[in-house]
């Protein structure tokens, strides 16, 4: 006894395949495609650290040169107007907003690794040259960018 299998059948197993082989190229590309993007988003965040890091200690170095004795300054949307790598500054430091809500989430920041905001990093370096940075702004007063840097004794 033989059993035969007609070739309409074969050729919907084989077309089934080819959906399943289809969809896992596309599965795996997608998977490639956003692990890009994480790796992008965290080369242009350690390129803001290092650029905010840099404007920071200019910005010190020439506030003492002036003024000796100061013991703080505030700057007001520093580098607001750049962009690494395709990312603004704002989405950088804070993340998406929601205009609804007026916050930000970071929650693709983290799925990159990156754990802390640009700030907290420029002050985990800056703190061994002396400095504090601290972000003070205040969504809900206004869209400026206000950091607060510190010298310290």
């Amino acid at each position: 006894m033989t059993t035969s299998v007609s070739h309409t059948t074969i050729d919907s197993l084989l077309t089934a395949h080819e959906l399943r082989t289809k969809i896992f190229a596309e599965k795996q590309e997608l998977v490639q495609s956003r692990q890009q993007k994480l790796e992008s988003l965290k080369n242009a965040h350690d390129k803001l650290v290092e650029l905010l890091v840099d404007f920071i200690y200019d910005q010190a170095k020439t506030t003492l040169e002036k003024n000796p004795f100061k013991k703080s300054f505030r700057l007001f949307n520093p580098l607001d107007r750049i962009q690494i790598d395709g990312y603004k500054w704002l989405y950088l430091l804070y993340g998406s907003y929601n205009k609804n809500s007026r916050t930000y989430n970071r929650n693709f920041h983290e799925n990159a690794g990156i754990n802390f905001t640009p700030v907290e990093e420029a002050n985990r370096i800056l703190y061994s040259k002396g400095f504090s940075v601290e972000d003070i702004s205040d969504p809900a007063k206004s869209f400026n960018t206000v950091l607060l840097v510190r010298m310290l004794d």
